[in-house]
């Protein structure tokens, strides 16, 4: 039975050669099944990862303009600024501020390469008056208010401020300071007063400078009191006239730049008739009258002649 077995199997294969043991090491095992080879996946290739990143740097790059402030372009640092500042200038008193950083007053240098040169800086639109081109205060910025304290700035107010036109004032003094008697000029406001009786009207009303029913608006000069110290006195508030409130919105009055009154002599004039002016000598003094002889009053340096 083992003998039938033997012949039964199939003869053993044959080892290979020589060239076929080397060809088979060399080739991969994946290539001789040709069924396998399509369904792994594809191996990416280094090539299309490393051209991805330029790709990817240069499409930020061109996004960054478009999602920053264009004020920051400008390298201005205080967007409230009525101009900005050009692209590569830095001050190093204000850093682009427009004020500098030790005092907080404006940077005259900035304010006036790039704006004041050709605009006039007016923040406030309620004063009743308006800045010039070139110009800066720099106690109150053009607000027409100071920035340490709030008040009027006086400086300004007598400079820009507009002048009351009417004379119709009458400041009397009185146990409670100085008074004004209303005689029926501008609009002041409505205030409940008795009907006039049959006699006639009311007597006018008297009310203290700066006084609301005046009307117009709240004189900063003199802040309502009407009265400014003039060296070692006071005086009537040159903007209001001492009412202490503004009713007109004129402009102020222009300085006399003219020529002063001249006096009876000009330059040239002819010389006055002959005859105009008796000689010397033509009246005699009268009598009585001291008249010292010749050489009666001799000066230190002369002496007498001396007689024999």
């Amino acid at each position: 039975m083992g003998q039938s077995h033997i012949e039964d199997s199939p003869p053993p294969v044959p080892p290979p050669s020589y060239n076929e043991a080397i060809n088979e090491t060399n080739t991969p095992r994946y290539s001789v099944s040709s069924s396998t080879v399509p369904s792994l996946p594809p191996r990416p290739s280094p090539n299309p990862s490393h051209t991805s990143r330029p790709g990817s740097t240069s499409y930020n790059r061109p996004s960054e303009p478009s999602t920053t402030d264009p004020n920051q372009e400008l390298y201005t640092a205080n967007t409230q600024l009525p101009f900005r500042y050009p692209k590569g200038f830095f001050c190093k008193r204000c850093k682009n501020t427009g004020f500098k950083i030790k005092n907080g007053k404006m940077c005259k240098d900035c304010w006036g390469t790039f704006y004041l040169n050709k605009h006039a800086y007016n923040p406030n639109s309620k004063l009743p008056f308006k800045y010039p081109v070139r110009y800066m205060c720099s106690a109150c910025n053009n607000t027409g208010y100071k920035r340490k304290n709030g008040k009027s700035c006086k400086d300004c107010w007598e400079m820009f401020g507009p002048r009351n036109r009417y004379t119709n004032v009458v400041s009397q003094p009185s146990l409670f300071g100085i008074t004004d008697t209303i005689f029926g000029f501008g609009s002041p406001a409505p205030a409940q007063a008795a009907p006039a009786g049959p006699s006639g009207p009311l007597p006018p009303i008297r009310v203290n400078p700066g006084d609301p029913r005046l009307g117009g608006i709240l004189c900063g000069r003199c802040r309502g009191s009407g009265l400014v110290w003039s060296f070692l006195d006071e005086d009537l508030c040159p903007v209001c006239n001492g009412v202490g409130r503004v009713l007109n919105s004129g402009p102020p009055p222009a300085p006399n730049m003219g020529r002063g009154p001249q006096g009876p002599y000009h330059p040239g004039a002819p010389p006055p008739p002959p005859g105009a002016f008796p000689p010397p000598g033509a009246f005699p003094p009268p009598p009585g009258s001291f008249n010292p002889p010749p050489g009666a009053f001799l000066s230190p340096g002369m002496q007498r002649p001396y007689k024999r």
